[in-house]
């Protein structure tokens, strides 16, 4: 019963984090408004923001005018993240707050060119259960504007046990008991599946008719999310940790938080990113601190602590979700698909974590050649994403022409023993072979430093699909740790390339033949 009351009480208290830097945050729950902005009074021209909700992603713009405010609904258990996705023009015109229901400013962005595309400016999560806990009997009351009933949209009630499904086939009101047992939890759930959904609400009362919680309409829940919850777990006392803190090294991590004056023991949980609370590493603590080695470098991890104040009491579990272990160099094999990593756009590369980028640090909003982490299915070798690059053959002098940019892999162990190779595939970005795919493959010193750049190879990756290329490193130099994708400029010659799956091993013993050619018939 102990691992279950465990199970149950997790609590996402998040703390997001990318490399070092904190996005901005509020706890906040129930009804938050989305407020949009033009200055210039046309509507956004096309740009958008993404709300990433915990059961699923929505999508707004403002059409015209210069204003509109969209309800959203933050609940128990759930987060918003606000992405600011750009896909228009006169980006700098573009603005929006977040306000909760009393209009107070929770946030307030920058113009939309002062946004990095595709990332969170911005999350609001509710962490607090917005009741008391509750033993024993509920209400569900579903209630419907129109008096046709909910027109085949449901809502699920999920148990510890299972879960139930409940809708109003007509009529405007149909209310139903259900009982809340000890150390149960109950998530409520919209699930939409039918038409007019602006006409559903639904209210959860406790036995004496107190609305312990009363839902927007339809449209404005996320369908599949929990809107609320209740637990009865009556006999806890224990307060749960605070302001967790978590310091990652390459391999190991330290934690930090604020607990209870009285305790047996902290509960510490954590695996890599994604992991479901209950199956990942534990360690026991007696102090507010925990230290964690034996972790991966690069890598993302998750960190729950719980605290258990006696064998039958622990309290709920805080969180630190996504934190990053620092680099470090790398052991062969090593392999990258970019499938990992949120793809970027033309001046935003959004390489995997440990890449680095270089474009000769210019700090113009646009510039040519470019690489970035694209998604495209159509061109990735596996997966959705990976490395595109583009130069133009424009003959222009303006000073966002770079001569060279270039993808930086992380620090690779043994790289300059000259005894390993490189791997990818690559193709050109037409379908016509139009275009020569040139790739141009470099050494580097572990700092990536520019002026360490060594060129090795010339790949043409001219084809209209996916071929793998091998580039033997067995004359690496001492001190070369990094490989570069490099790209050049060429006035007068396009060039799309395609390239995905990188892959750094060990030269075998007996390798295959490559670049073979035929010299005559």
């Amino acid at each position: 019963m102990k691992k279950q009351l465990l199970t149950s009480s997790l609590l996402l208290m998040l703390a997001f984090f990318t490399g070092s830097s904190v996005f901005a945050q509020t706890q906040v729950c129930g009804t938050v408004y989305l407020e949009l902005y033009d200055s210039y009074g046309d509507g956004w021209n096309g740009n958008e923001i993404d709300v990433k909700f915990t059961g699923g992603d929505s999508t707004y713009t403002l059409s015209s005018g210069s204003f509109i405010s969209i309800p959203l609904s933050v609940n128990y258990l759930d987060t918003a993240e606000f992405v600011w996705q750009n896909g228009g023009s006169y980006t700098s015109e573009c603005t929006y707050k977040v306000t909760d229901a009393a209009g107070t400013v929770l946030y307030s962005s920058p113009t939309g060119n002062n946004m990095t595309i595709g990332s969170t400016q911005y999350t609001a999560y509710c962490a607090t259960p917005p009741v008391p806990q509750m033993c024993g009997t509920v209400y569900l009351e579903l209630y419907d504007s129109y008096g046709d009933g909910w027109n085949g949209n449901e809502i699920d009630v999920s148990f510890t046990g299972g879960d139930s499904t409940f809708t109003m086939s007509s009529g405007s009101f149909i209310s139903y008991a259900l009982n809340i047992p000890y150390q149960d939890t109950a998530h409520f759930i919209w699930q939409n599946g039918g038409s007019y959904t602006s006409e559903c609400t639904y209210k959860v009362t406790d036995a004496y008719g107190t609305v312990l919680y009363s839902s927007p309409t339809g449209n404005n829940m996320t369908v599949g999310a929990t809107q609320y919850s209740l637990q009865c777990n009556s006999l806890a006392s224990c307060i749960a940790p605070t302001n967790l803190s978590v310091t990652t090294g390459s391999t190991d991590a330290a934690l930090s938080f604020d607990g209870t004056s009285s305790y047996a023991y902290h509960l510490v949980e954590y695996d890599t990113a994604g992991f479901a609370p209950g199956t990942g590493d534990t360690m026991w603590v007696y102090a507010d601190t925990a230290y964690i080695t034996g972790l991966m470098p690069a890598t993302s991890y998750d960190f729950y602590v719980t605290t258990l104040c006696s064998a039958s009491d622990s309290s709920a579990a805080t969180a630190s979700l996504g934190q990053f272990t620092q680099c470090a160099a790398l052991t062969t094999p090593w392999s990258e698909n970019f499938d990992n990593t949120t793809a970027g756009s033309s001046f935003n590369p959004s390489l995997p974590q440990c890449w680095d980028f270089y474009n000769q640090n210019y700090t113009g909003s646009f510039y040519y050649p470019y690489v970035y982490n694209r998604s495209s299915s159509t061109y990735a070798n596996s997966g959705s994403n990976a490395l595109y690059a583009y130069r133009s053959s424009s003959s222009s002098t303006s000073s966002w022409y770079l001569d060279t940019v270039m993808a930086i892999t992380p620090e690779i162990q043994g790289l300059d023993s000259a005894t390993k190779q490189l791997k990818f595939y690559g193709r050109d970005g037409s379908n016509f072979s139009n275009y020569p795919g040139m790739v141009i493959i470099g050494l580097t010193d572990a700092a990536g430093t520019p002026s360490s750049l060594r060129l090795i190879d010339t790949v043409y990756a001219n084809t209209d699909a996916m071929t793998e290329y091998t580039v033997y490193l067995d004359g690496a130099q001492t001190g070369e740790s990094r490989v570069a994708f490099v790209f050049l400029r060429e006035i007068g010659t396009f060039d799309y390339v395609y390239i995905d799956d990188v892959s750094i091993t060990d030269i075998p013993p007996c390798p295959e033949p490559i670049g073979l050619s035929l010299a005559s018939a």
